[in-house]
């Protein structure tokens, strides 16, 4: 055994098993270990008996103690010496090594699984591609992990961390047809995935890996197909049929689904959900809120559709959200898909983030030397819109919170986990001015280090009427939507980066640099109160994407001009061929206002909020006198039941009236009853005196009969009666 694997066979001891640094508990593994059976059951109904299977990071062995059990074949393999020696039965079947360097010969079982053990590894992906490696053509891989963005527990030994589209992307880069669940918990991912080629053989062979549950009845998502697939979450009851033979399943409150788009570019889904009453629903997914846009009834079941909404690849968790306080009963949900292109996506995008990106995507398209993809990395990139743009190159993004795509990692800009020049690009586009001003520098220097030819830096800098404009910004949407933006918040509790400083900073580490403005300030402000004023009203998505579609397709390039709400400071590591030079300039647009910002459009935006508040001031007065007019109504009505009422009082009086002279008349007749009855209690008495004086009398007699003299004289009667009988 290497030091590396005594190491780590240390940290896997027994402390561990029991608790320490992990989240078994005190009394230990042995005590609360899961029942496999019901997964040994699945892999038998597929595969059937004879199959040889390999369970990495067995623990202790119960899954092969209980797959022995079955007639399969088990075999097990762990790194600490502790675990594999509970189970003394077992141990002949388990093999001490590590995941990312399985010592067995290239497609030796049918089935491996991993339970809990890739976020241990140091290299998920080496260990990932060991399991494949051993799997024989059509065996099974099944796996579980913890996904980061809902399990908040911190453990030492979760080295790899990552959401469900990260290990759907890995097994798919391998060639595995694979599918995923939740279950138990709403953070235990589930992947199970099958080694063929054939996508229509994979497909009996994934079917019924549900939600909660191994099996092939109706539920009320079907099984997806292809990349794009949809999984219930968290908020869910059990399967219930209802009838028999069709799903149903509850609610209360909130639910959520899981959508993974596993294709290369962005898909435009629908929704529609079946419900057995009519409520109130509400949706929201991370990018955006989605709109109901019809609710019809069609033989007793509510129909809910959704309007169309963009899921571009990766996972997507969409909230459902419900006011009622009664459990909701959904029979199913439908969902609709179609492909589009990343053009059409990037167009319905806001003007902020359009802006950032399209000129971030024709600065690198510029400054190409040939088709070759571009290594780029960006900093502070959630959730990942810089891949739509740039779709050929090599995109790896950072930030400090998790993302759900492939191509995302957690840490710090100030700490980049890279070699030096490991990157072409490195790009960091409206993050700076959320970093502390005294870390900006190591920020910059970490953007530097790794990045091989240039350097991509966009950020809002210092400038009065900027700040001017983002109060504005801040105030609206603190007025209109009743919330505290967080990053506008930011921006204005701590100062912005000075443009001429961070230039500066960039020619003293050897770079030369080129800058562009980016999102003139007066257009900019008004679009985006426009933005977040229809972002308030889900029912408004269409023409909030019309607006941004048309804005983006034809104002964006007159929009590259001062006063800018960001500027592209780009930093290159060797010279430009003037060509290159003049090529970036000339996004700059021609049209160059050198007067102060122009906040009028904004002013007449606000007016006509004003007018919306005055408008929602008179709605609220008309449902104020409808209330009071619904109020008088029903006084009027408690007045007329309390006239009843009272009507139902005076005959509840005559009725007890009645009563009281019933219940005299049954008290009279009661008391006439005792009477009669005690002087038959008396007669009784009197006759079983009597009684009880002839059975004294009685036995009198018998004692006379029963005296010798008597019975001497009997005798002496019956000899003179003979005597007499004898006489002629």
């Amino acid at each position: 055994m290497t030091t590396q694997s005594k190491e780590l066979s240390n940290t896997y001891g027994k402390g561990y098993f029991y608790g320490e640094g992990s989240g078994y508990p005190k009394t230990g593994y042995s005590q609360s270990h899961p029942d496999w059976r019901e997964y040994i059951n699945f892999i038998h109904s597929l595969k059937g008996s004879a199959i040889r299977w390999l369970d990495v990071g067995c623990a202790y062995g119960y899954l092969l103690k209980e797959a022995e059990e079955k007639g399969v074949s088990a075999f097990g393999l762990d790194i600490s010496t502790f675990a594999l020696n509970q189970v003394p039965e077992v141990r002949p079947h388990l093999v001490q090594g590590l995941a990312n360097d399985l010592p067995f010969a290239d497609e030796t079982f049918e089935v491996v699984t991993a339970f809990d053990l890739v976020e241990h590894l140091p290299d998920p992906e080496k260990g990932i591609k060991e399991m494949v490696r051993v799997l024989k053509n059509e065996g099974v891989l099944l796996f579980s992990t913890p996904d980061p963005l809902l399990f908040k527990r911190k453990e030492e030994t979760h080295l790899s961390e990552h959401p469900p589209s990260y290990w759907m992307d890995q097994v798919g880069r391998l060639g595995l047809e694979a599918r995923l669940r939740f279950f138990g918990e709403p953070f235990n991912l589930e992947i199970i995935a099958v080694k063929s080629g054939d996508v229509v053989k994979a497909g009996p062979l994934l079917e019924g890996f549900n939600r909660d549950y191994f099996g092939n009845q109706s539920d009320i998502v079907k099984a997806s197909s292809g990349k794009c697939q949809i999984a219930l979450r968290r908020g869910w009851s059990e399967l219930t049929e209802k009838p028999p033979g069709q799903g149903i399943r509850y609610f209360r409150k909130q639910a959520s689904l899981y959508i993974f788009n596993g294709e290369r570019n962005p898909l435009e889904a629908g929704l529609q959900f079946r419900l057995k009453r009519n409520v109130s629903l509400q949706l929201n997914a991370k990018l955006e809120n989605i709109g109901i846009e019809g609710v019809n009834k069609k033989e007793g079941v509510w129909h809910f559709k959704t309007g169309t909404f963009f899921l571009p690849p990766g996972g997507h968790e969409i909230i459902i959200r419900c006011q009622d306080t009664d459990e909701v009963e959904v029979h199913g949900i439908d969902i609709h898909f179609s492909e589009k292109e990343f053009s059409q996506y990037n167009l319905s995008l806001p003007i902020d983030q359009y802006q950032r990106y399209r000129i971030l995507q024709q600065s690198v398209d510029i400054l190409r030397n040939d088709e070759e993809p571009k290594r780029i990395l960006e900093v502070g990139g959630a959730p990942g819109q810089i891949a739509g743009f740039l779709p050929q190159d090599d995109i790896t993004i950072v930030d400090v919170e998790h993302c759900d795509i492939p191509n995302f990692q957690v840490t710090d800009g100030l700490n980049l986990p890279f070699a030096d020049k490991s990157f072409d690009i490195a790009a960091s586009i409206d993050t700076l001015e959320h970093v502390a001003p005294h870390n900006r520098e190591t920020f910059l220097s970490e953007l530097i280090r790794v990045s091989r030819e240039y350097v991509f830096l966009g950020a809002p800098f210092a400038d009065p009427a900027l700040r001017q404009a983002e109060q504005v910004l801040f105030e609206f949407i603190h007025t209109k939507l009743h919330h505290i933006h967080r990053f506008l918040d930011e921006h204005l509790s701590q100062a912005l980066p000075d443009k001429e400083e961070t230039e500066e900073f960039f020619k003293s580490q050897g770079l030369r640099t080129i800058v562009l403005p980016n999102g003139y300030l007066s257009h900019w402000l008004i679009l985006m109160m426009v933005y977040f004023y229809l972002e308030a009203d889900p029912r408004l998505n269409r023409i909030k994407r019309l607006i941004n579609q048309y804005y983006n397709k034809n104002h964006y390039p007159s929009d590259n001009r001062p006063p800018a709400y960001r500027h592209l400071i780009i930093g290159c590591k060797h010279s430009l061929p003037e060509k290159k030079t003049e090529a970036l300039k000339a996004l700059i647009s021609s049209h160059i206002d050198r007067g102060p910002a122009n906040f009028t459009p904004a002013a007449l935006l606000l007016e006509l909020v004003n007018l919306d508040l005055l408008n929602e001031k008179d709605r609220v007065i008309q449902e104020l006198e409808k209330t009071s007019n619904e109020k008088d109504k029903t006084v009027q009505e408690l007045i007329t039941h309390s006239e009843n009422l009272q009507k139902v009082i005076k005959e509840k009086d005559e009725s007890i009236k009645s009563l009281n002279e019933g219940l005299q008349d049954l008290e009279a007749r009661l008391l006439a009853s005792l009477e009669q009855n005690s002087f038959l209690f008396g007669r009784i008495d009197e006759l079983e005196a009597r009684l009880e004086s002839y059975h004294q009398h009685i036995q009198n007699l018998e004692r006379i009969v029963d005296h010798p003299l008597v019975k001497s004289m009997r005798a002496g009667k019956r000899i003179l009666s003979l005597i007499l009988r004898s006489r002629p």
